[in-house]
């Protein structure tokens, strides 16, 4: 597997962050499958998910190793 991209994701998150799109991504199905269905926790979640991605994208990244 390849290491995650940090404008890939925020580019997922900018654009289909009510979907999910960038949990999938970064391999939390759990959590992606409530954005999809909630429409991102009703935006909420996606505004929380801007400021903590890049420490979601470390964490994907470090697990890899």
């Amino acid at each position: 597997m390849e290491k995650k991209s940090w404008l890939l994701t925020y580019g997922c998150l900018i654009v289909w962050g009510t979907l999910g799109i960038h949990r999938f991504y970064l391999g939390k199905y759990y959590t992606g499958i409530l954005y999809l269905g909630t429409g991102g926790l009703c935006g909420l979640g996606v505004i929380f998910d801007f400021f903590a991605l890049p420490f979601y994208i470390i964490k994907a990244n470090k697990e890899l190793c």
